[in-house]
């Protein structure tokens, strides 16, 4: 990143700060909460700040295996993402009618680092259990589909700035089960549209132990599965639409015109 010192970062400063720009656009309230107090440090007015959700697009449900509860993870920063406590929570279920399809390249990104032992944990507990799926560079266009057939979406991530897939996974109209990092919050409502877990200082067991809880819920209670199920999409039509989102633009921009 450029350093603060720099000159072209003090004249970007300057030109936010100036009546050229009209409002700051963020994508989530934790993005803007982060940013506020410096921008205003700088003499940025506080009162151009503004947030825009991203919109997403909506599927209706697919064609779901009848004879056994699918849970997906996506993503290709598999331990950041909490796949290890993922692995652990589907062992610990200790069924036969679930399997996992894990669409992610196992690659060890940024935030976490695994010991050796994880990565060993995880390439024996994918090897060895066949109601296990990995699937390894799949187009978007393909994860869309299997969100479709899946029943709920599963992200406990340690860290990250917006989850694209998870609201890609409302979009499908699935709950999920995720944490309460960054600005995960304002995208999951814990018990509408899925459940936050809090895994900051806890151990990798005990987040295992929260996801298990939560999954044995959904596959044994068909009504909650459904309530959730419904609240994923009427989180979508309220704050992610298309329509949602272009309107608020449009105010936006009526805003700064004015």
């Amino acid at each position: 990143p450029m350093k603060e010192t720099h000159f072209l970062h003090k004249w970007a400063l300057r030109r936010l700060a100036s009546n050229d720009c009209r409002a700051l656009v963020f994508t989530s309230e934790n993005t803007a909460r982060m940013n506020r107090d410096k921008l205003a440090a700088s003499g940025i007015d506080p009162a151009k700040s503004t947030v825009l959700y991203r919109a997403v697009e909506q599927y209706a449900p697919g064609e779901k295996d009848p004879s056994r509860f699918t849970i997906l993870f996506a993503g290709n920063g598999f331990y950041r993402k909490g796949g290890v406590e993922l692995l652990k929570a589907f062992l610990r279920l200790g069924r036969e009618d679930v399997q996992l399809w894990i669409v992610s390249s196992l690659e060890v990104d940024w935030g976490v680092v695994p010991s050796a032992e994880d990565m060993e944990f995880v390439q024996r507990t994918i090897a060895g259990d066949g109601r296990i799926r990995l699937m390894r560079g799949m187009a978007h266009h393909a994860l869309t589909q299997l969100m479709r057939k899946a029943h709920v979406f599963v992200s406990t991530t340690f860290s990250d700035p917006f989850n694209n897939t998870i609201l890609e996974a409302m979009g499908c109209q699935l709950p999920v089960i995720c944490s309460d990092v960054s600005s995960l919050p304002e995208i999951v409502q814990h018990d509408r549209n899925g459940w936050l877990i809090d895994v900051k200082n806890k151990s990798s067991d005990m987040i295992a132990d929260e996801i298990a809880a939560y999954l044995r819920k959904l596959m044994d209670d068909p009504g909650e599965l459904a309530r959730l199920t419904a609240g994923s999409l009427q989180m979508v039509r309220e704050r992610f639409d298309l329509r949602v989102r272009n309107q608020r633009l449009i105010e936006i921009y009526n805003k700064a015109l004015a």
